[in-house]
Parts: structure tokens; sequence; C-alpha cells
């Protein structure tokens, strides 16, 4: 299955109890009514939470909620037209910031370099900078006869090093210089924001399980380490027991889903992901 951060961060709030989705009845420039969650809650639960508008995709601060009319205020705003009986999106114990973050950081996006051309008699090769960071980014090294091939043999011996700020593979085991390089990625969290970015109209692949179990670690840790001393034991609380859970997770048959290897697995037209079982 393939998922659109937008999908997976409803499902990460809901797994937090932080998500609903009212429908809208009326709106002004500053202000949406959702008359079908009246008296549902507390005058001012929902201050300070995000307002996501189905329509436009445009986010709003809530500056005030009153439960009576179902009136959501919104700070500085100025909604767009809308439609009524379209839904909003309301998270409220997280914002969208927060949630996409440790989504960001759970999903794992591989991706593909296959800019590198070989040369008789040259065994160095420097990497792209605009692809890898850091080697510990590189899953694989695999050949090919032609850039249209889709079987994939892996390069079983390969050094990747820091040369003076750069980063450098070294073959160290004859190869053809005819052949197609593919250097198989794990993108690091800022490119997750650029090129094939992970947004709410991209998808990405892998485990729903096992996408919003790690995104709920990540989700506590980010909050345990912004918190107040008072409440950092709570946080820290939550977290712990998100680690349990992935581990306990690993020895389920789940931690199969995704994770095959296969020198045919890595087809040259379309990306793959994979999600990470440690954090």
């Amino acid at each position: 299955m393939a998922y659109t951060l937008l999908q997976l961060r409803q499902e990460l709030a809901k797994s937090v109890g932080s998500y609903i989705t009212p429908t809208i009845s009326a709106y002004t420039t500053t202000t949406i009514t959702c008359s079908d969650i009246i008296s549902h809650y507390a005058d001012d639960y929902f201050n300070g939470g995000d307002l996501q508008v189905q329509f436009s995709g445009d986010v709003f601060r809530i500056t005030d909620y009153v439960g009576a009319t179902g009136v959501f205020t919104m700070a500085a705003a100025s909604i767009p037209a809308l439609s009524v009986g379209s839904k909003v999106f309301i998270y409220w114990r997280f914002l969208v910031d927060e949630l996409n973050n440790a989504l960001r950081l759970a999903v794992k996006d591989w991706r593909f370099d296959e800019s590198l051309s070989l040369s008789s008699n040259q065994a160095r090769y420097t990497l792209s900078s605009s692809h890898l960071q850091t080697a510990d980014q590189i899953i694989g090294v695999y050949q090919r006869t032609t850039a249209s091939d889709d079987y994939n043999v892996p390069v079983k011996s390969y050094h990747v090093f820091d040369n003076a700020g750069t980063l450098t593979l070294e073959l160290t085991e004859p190869f053809d210089d005819s052949m197609v390089i593919k250097i198989v990625y794990r993108a690091a969290y800022s490119q997750m924001l650029t090129g094939s970015a992970f947004d709410d109209a991209t998808a990405m692949g892998g485990d729903l399980w096992s996408h919003i179990l790690l995104a709920q670690a990540h989700l506590f840790r980010l909050r345990m380490i912004g918190a107040t001393p008072q409440d950092r034991n709570w946080w820290a609380a939550l977290y712990q027991d998100a680690v349990t859970r992935i581990k306990d997770d690993i020895k389920d048959d789940r931690r199969s889903a995704g994770r095959a290897h296969t020198v045919n697995w890595l087809s040259t037209r379309q990306h793959r992901y994979q999600p990470e079982w440690w954090l």
C-alpha cells in the first residue's frame, strides 16, 4: 500500500486521540462553523490546535472554540471560499508540524542515484552531493548492463569514505566500465522536503502499522525533549512504551512486511520505500 503524508498524519493523529473531521455548515473570513459537533466539546477545547481545510489544504491556528455553537475562530485568518458540507481536519493535542516531523523521521524514503559513469582503469568515483550527505545513507550499490535493464546485480565489494569532505566510492573488485551503476540510498530528513518531497500529495509505500508505531515513538520523543521538568517523565514513559511495542512488533509476523531484498527488487523506473525497525 501507498500513503500520502496527509493520510499518515490523519492515522497518526487518530492513534494518539488528536483528530476529528467535522463538516462545515457555515463560514466567514475568520470563522468556520461545524454544527455537527455542537455541545460535543467544551468551550476552548480546541484552542491552540490546527484546523486544515479539506477544500484547499490551508492550515489555520485555532484561537477560540465555542462549544454551544460549534464555531472555530482562526488567528489572522483569511479563509478562502469554501464549500458548505465539506470537511475540515482538526488536530489539537499534536499540531500539524509536529505530526509531519515525526512522520518524516519515521518513514524512510529509498531513492536512486544513477549519475555515476564508470571509466576503465578507474576505481574511485566522487559521489553526488545532491544525493548523498553521509556514507551511512547508502543501502547498497548495484550494476546492470543498460539503463533500461531492471535486472540489478549487487556490487559485493566496495568502500565509501569521506575524502576531504567529499564522499568517494571505491570499487574493490574488477568491473566492466560498460555497466550502469545504481546507488540505493535512504533520503536524509532534510531531503524529505525536497526533490521527491514527502508531502500531502506524494504517496509513500510501506507498512502502515510500522509507520505509525515509529512515528508515535518520534512524536513522544520530540515532546519529551521540549517538555518542562514536571512533564518530561510522562512523555518519557510514553516514548518507552512506544519503543517496547516496536521491539515486540519485530517478533511478530509483521516484521516481514516490505523488507524483501532481492536482486530484481530495484526497478529502474519507480521508487521503493521501506520502514526502518529502529529509531
